[in-house]
């Protein structure tokens, strides 16, 4: 089997294992019913490797059904999360380097190898389906997804490059994530 067709091979598996963590989203009994969640059916997923060294092309698909008119809103959300991430090495999730009036959120988290990213859900669900996604393709364990979610519980407030202060909270979704991980 050639390099291309291996990426592809692995490009495929990772945007089904996303896909599924979507579909149980959209079918949680819990989630679904959220009324953040009203109207929405999709979302966007970006995912691409921490150091560029790495011979791995990026993977951005549609997961579900994304209203048409929001798919190019939410591949570039997904995108400036996992860019944003990727020139802030120290952190793990967007959601601690985001500043909402510049429309930076939460959403995407660094895996071991990977940055996973997605958009079209609120932020926190974001955050939790980048990390079921990372713990289902194998980029990070479930003990270490839960350990990122824990550091928005360690830290109270963030000062951002603009100067404001913001308060950190928990993820509202963070006990979800087991179930959408398995």
């Amino acid at each position: 089997m050639s390099v291309s067709e291996q990426l592809e091979r692995r490009q495929i598996y990772y945007t089904e294992q996303a896909q599924e963590v979507c579909d149980r989203i959209l079918s949680h009994r819990v989630i679904s019913r959220r009324k953040a969640m009203e109207g929405r059916l999709g979302c966007f997923v970006y995912k691409t490797p921490i150091h560029a060294h790495l011979h791995f092309q990026d993977v951005h698909a549609p997961l579900g059904k994304p209203a048409r008119n929001k798919i190019e809103k939410y591949k570039a959300f997904s995108r400036e999360k996992a860019v944003r991430l990727h020139h802030n090495p120290g952190m793990l999730l967007s959601y601690l380097c985001r500043d909402e009036a510049a429309e930076q959120y939460g959403g995407s988290v660094r895996g071991n190898g990977f940055l996973h990213s997605i958009s079209g859900w609120p932020q926190d669900l974001d955050e939790v389906h980048a990390l079921a996604a990372a713990v289902k393709t194998g980029d990070m364990t479930l003990d270490q997804a839960l350990a990122r979610l824990e550091l928005r519980c360690r830290i109270t407030e963030l000062k951002l490059t603009s100067g404001l202060v913001v308060p950190v909270k928990p993820n509202s979704y963070a006990r979800f994530l087991p179930e959408l991980a398995r």
